[in-house]
């Protein structure tokens, strides 16, 4: 049996576009976002739990898809990501405007709000700007709320998480820096 070329075009292209048709098969939850927990053979083996990392990285690799493929359907489904990503949002309370850690059937499971999380939060907004999904603004307030919340000037470090009540762990990991 022969490796395949990993530094062929053609294998790196048939490989992104076996992928994609993938998610576009089994991913894609109609009622928001996409399924995280899929099997190699495309089912659902947990339909219910999302978690903040692998939300944001769905709003960046559809965006990517879109900006390789030109293919409207990406975009419809950065768009699709990106408005489910909005239901990790903490709305109220001392951890207003950040994203949680986990859902469960659509509501907040894990309120953490971990700086590694919010990090891919700005990833994803600075990503659905470059496709024109967001404006300059909502990546600079998703900036704005990760340095006010986990950057400590004192140790020119950000702490890694608060926690779900509003505390900040003093813990500086690699993760978050």
């Amino acid at each position: 049996m022969s490796l395949p070329d990993l530094e062929s075009r053609a294998f790196l292209q048939a490989h992104v576009a076996h992928t994609l048709a993938f998610y576009d098969r089994h991913a894609i939850d109609p009622e928001g976002g996409f399924f995280h927990y899929l099997k190699d053979d495309g089912s659902v083996y947990e339909r219910s739990h999302r978690h903040l990392v692998s939300a944001t990285r769905l709003v960046f690799t559809q965006s990517m898809a879109y900006l390789h493929t030109g293919q409207s359907r990406y975009l419809e489904q950065t768009r699709h990501a990106l408005a489910h990503l909005e239901r990790f949002r903490h709305a109220e309370g001392p951890l207003a405007g950040l994203y949680a850690w986990t859902l469960r059937d659509g509501q907040i499971e894990d309120g953490t709000v971990m700086a590694y999380g919010q990090a891919f939060v700005l990833l994803a907004f600075a990503q659905a700007h470059r496709v024109g999904l967001c404006d300059a603004q909502q990546v600079a307030q998703a900036y704005e709320r990760m340095e006010s919340a986990f950057f400590e000037p004192a140790h020119e470090a950000y702490a890694d998480e608060i926690t779900p009540s509003g505390e900040l762990i003093p813990y500086r990991g690699q993760n978050a820096n």
